[in-house]
């Protein structure tokens, strides 16, 4: 897989690219948002590893471009993932909060660059979901929220890390949607959608 990652700790930028190339990608490196900008005019990667505040660019405006190119996106984040970090209108397709393990990175590049590729489309309580385009009744969602829908569509609690921030998130974009449903935590069902 082709990847880009984009950090401004010259240092973490050169031990994760050991990590990810001993790992079988091929990588490139950015320390700030205007090489990252250069990068991803002259060139396509699989998936695009951002952190969220690179200097001499704004991290919004990057994933707004990627998106037009249909390039995943996996924001890199130093603080608890927040509901309002998942309301904006150019959304990464994924989250990941310092500090995670090697493993961690792992899987989740693999989960988007999987559901980027193979993903469908589906009905969740009358809403459409198209996991490819990461869309929710036309609405931008990341991977954990898409992971959300399908776990509570199955009848299981979800396995998202930052569930509460999700289905907080998912709640306002079903608001948003028109739907009269809304996602509840039942006692001893998990969380389910309750129309």
């Amino acid at each position: 897989m082709k990847i880009l990652f984009a950090h401004s700790d010259r240092d973490l930028l050169a031990c994760y690219k050991l990590l990810l190339e001993s790992n079988g990608h091929e990588v490139s490196t950015a320390f700030d948002g205007v090489r990252v900008i250069n990068y991803i005019d002259s060139e396509k990667f699989d998936i695009v590893l951002l952190q969220r505040d690179i200097p001499r660019a704004s991290s919004d405006g990057i994933v707004a471009m990627l998106k037009k190119t249909g390039t995943p996106v996996i924001m890199l984040i130093r603080h608890k993932l927040v509901a309002s970090d998942l309301l904006k209108d150019n959304i990464a397709n994924s989250y990941l909060s310092f500090p995670f393990t090697p493993d961690e990175l792992y899987r989740r590049i693999e989960s988007v660059h999987e559901k980027t590729q193979n993903g469908e489309s589906f009905d969740f309580y009358g809403i459409n979901v198209d996991e490819k385009r990461y869309l929710f009744a036309n609405i931008q969602v990341t991977a954990e929220e898409i992971g959300v829908i399908r776990g509570i569509k199955a009848g299981s609690d979800p396995d998202v890390k930052n569930i509460r921030t999700c289905v907080n998130s998912l709640n306002e974009k079903i608001r948003r949607s028109g739907s009269d449903g809304r996602i509840n935590y039942v006692v001893n069902e998990g969380y389910r959608m309750v129309i």
